[in-house]
């Protein structure tokens, strides 16, 4: 089944160019439920593809272009169940995601003011290492962040002026991957050492597992499809977090690393969290699509 999901040359061979005005991924999908509930199931099975890309039914006696058949073996059923589970679990990670993002946010907001003050320290260059990547264009994705409209920003700029904008204010307009980067670049780590600590995270591997989270929370924010998926950033989980999970391509990119190191901080901020059960739930109904998720290899 690891050729069921029509996304990324998957499962058609070749891809047609996009087409302007085709709606996007999100309203074909509320738009495919109806379809399928008045029983048009091709219909409905086109309109879920991304844009770019088209797919016929087969019909005896006409030809069909190589661009718009299936992979042997593969079936509309197949199809529909593997985009279904993919969404169900960008749904799910998106929610301990959003529950990890805002007690971080919340608490290095808080540890980085008592620890650095309450001005812009964070839009001046010298706070931050020297090995920040493209460290001009960080500082510059926060001042463009601040000077959108914010009644909360207004009271303590002045025209352009943003050097008395506290961090709590910052931190609160600036999205999740500028926040991991602070947390990953900043010059003093003592913020983001007590932020691990008092959220009963471990400081191992802490700041580059927040800027991984952050980098699948985009994908599932933007609705990107997570089967066979690789990734350039993906978090290291620790020894003791694999005793009890499914076996991983480690060293291939594989989002399920981040996946369980989500599970792990889920788990530290409660403990009675079903979180990482329903996601072990989700793969275990269908062992193609975990297979994807877990070994990726996009063709």
């Amino acid at each position: 089944m690891r050729g069921a999901f029509p996304c990324r040359e998957q499962v058609i061979h070749g891809q047609a160019a996009p087409q302007p005005g085709r709606p996007t991924r999100a309203a074909a999908f509320t738009r495919a439920r109806a379809r399928l509930r008045r029983g048009d199931r091709p219909r409905a099975l086109r309109s879920r593809l991304l844009p770019h890309q088209r797919i016929r039914e087969a019909v005896p006696g006409r030809p069909t272009g190589c661009a718009e058949r299936l992979r042997p073996g593969t079936s509309h059923h197949h199809i529909l169940e593997l985009m279904d589970l993919d969404e169900e679990l960008r749904k799910l990670l998106f929610s301990g995601l959003t529950e990890v993002e805002l007690s971080v946010r919340s608490r290095f907001a808080h540890e980085a003011a008592g620890v650095l003050g309450s001005d812009a320290f964070y839009l001046r260059p010298e706070s931050c290492l020297r090995m920040t990547p493209d460290l001009d264009s960080h500082v510059t994705s926060i001042e463009r962040e601040l000077r959108r409209p914010s009644v909360t920003v207004n009271r303590y700029r002045t025209g352009d002026d943003l050097s008395a904008v506290p961090f709590w204010v910052a931190i609160e307009m600036v999205g999740f991957g500028v926040l991991a980067r602070m947390v990953q670049y900043l010059g003093d780590s003592t913020p983001a050492r007590l932020t691990a600590q008092s959220l009963s995270l471990p400081w191992t591997g802490f700041q580059p597992t927040i800027h991984a989270l952050a980098v699948l929370r985009n994908a599932c924010a933007h609705h990107a499809q997570l089967w066979h998926r690789r990734s350039n950033i993906v978090a290291a989980p620790e020894r003791k977090d694999l005793r009890n999970e499914r076996a991983y391509a480690r060293d291939d990119g594989s989002i399920y690393a981040t996946i369980i190191a989500l599970k792990r901080y889920t788990r530290a901020l409660d403990r009675q969290s079903p979180f990482g059960d329903r996601v072990d739930e989700l793969l275990d109904r269908n062992a193609s699509f975990a297979d994807g998720i877990c070994f990726p290899s996009a063709r």
